[in-house]
This record gives structure tokens, sequence and C-alpha cells, in this order.
């Protein structure tokens, strides 16, 4: 990263930095090779040139992290560009994006992580390790 911070990197340092990290062969993707970069590291990120894409990487990662599990609620708690819902499941991670509780200080693009559910209610926990 520092080379990045100060100074234009050539070509041949792009590619060495992008090693193992970055997935951008021509043509589509399969089923497993999305999930195989998914779970390389422990926190990845996978940017997408589409809604509909980003759409195909969440149910992709969704199904195979989650494949048999009782989701928390029947209430969905992410979709995208009118793609198919995705409900919450224990341990799913993810990033607030609307905060209809503003007493409750959870602000837009927060990360979480979601542990249970009391009904229709899902339980967070913060990176600073505080549930709500």
């Amino acid at each position: 990263m520092e080379i990045l911070r100060h100074l234009q990197p050539s070509q041949q340092q792009l590619d060495q930095f992008q090693e193992g990290l970055v997935l951008c062969p021509a043509g589509c993707l399969t089923e497993e090779e999305i999930f195989r970069t998914f779970s390389r590291q422990a926190q990845t990120s996978i940017m997408t040139v589409s809604r509909a894409a980003a759409q195909r990487i969440n149910a992709i990662v969704t199904q195979q992290l989650f494949a048999g599990k009782q989701a928390l609620s029947d209430v969905p708690c992410a979709a995208v560009a009118g793609g198919a819902l995705i409900q919450p499941y224990a341990g799913m991670s993810i990033v607030i994006d609307e905060n209809h509780d503003k007493a409750s200080r959870i602000v837009n693009g927060q990360d979480a992580t979601l542990l249970s559910s009391h009904g229709k209610t899902p339980i967070l926990r913060f990176p600073n390790q505080k549930s709500l």
C-alpha cells in the first residue's frame, strides 16, 4: 500500500500487488470461482459494475455459507436490483443502509454481525463488541 500512497507504481508493481487478490478474467465467472475467491481472505470485498452482479455475488455467497441453516426470520435483510430476497442468518456480516431507530445511534454504512433475532427484530453485534 505504501507504493500507492507515495509514487506512481509501474505495471509490474501493480501486477505483483494484485496477484492472488484481483480476479479479472474475460467472460462470466462461475459460481465456484466467485466463492473460492471470496473464501481466500477473511475480509474479502468483491467489487461489481452493476447492481445485478452485486445481487448475484450476494446470492452465491449466502447460499454457500448458510446452506442447510435456518434463517433467523422470514423478513428479508437484503435485495439488490429486484433480485431474490436474501434471508438473515446467524453469523451473517451486514452493512446498515437504513435505520428506522435514530435513538439507537446506529448510522448508515455501519458494519455489524447478525447474532440472533427476537421475533422480527434482529440482534446485532458491532465491531466494538456491543450488541443491540
